[in-house]
């Protein structure tokens, strides 16, 4: 699914690898109980969710 934010919003490839990751260590964190925190990956994170917020709000609403 990250993947597509590619086509559909323009996001760099190297965003959908920052989320791609973090979703892997989300699911580390769940199955296996891993807890580290990777202040990179998070700082990384917040960068590439605020290019994701800003390419959602330029988005032009479906009309009725």
């Amino acid at each position: 699914m990250f993947q597509t934010l590619v086509h559909t919003l323009g996001i760099d490839k190297t965003d959908v690898q920052v989320f791609l990751k973090a979703h892997n260590e989300r699911n580390l964190a769940e199955y296996e109980g891993r807890m580290e925190i990777d202040e990179t990956l998070l700082s990384d994170l917040i960068r590439c969710n605020k290019a994701l917020q800003t390419a959602v709000t330029k988005l032009t609403p479906p009309e009725d």
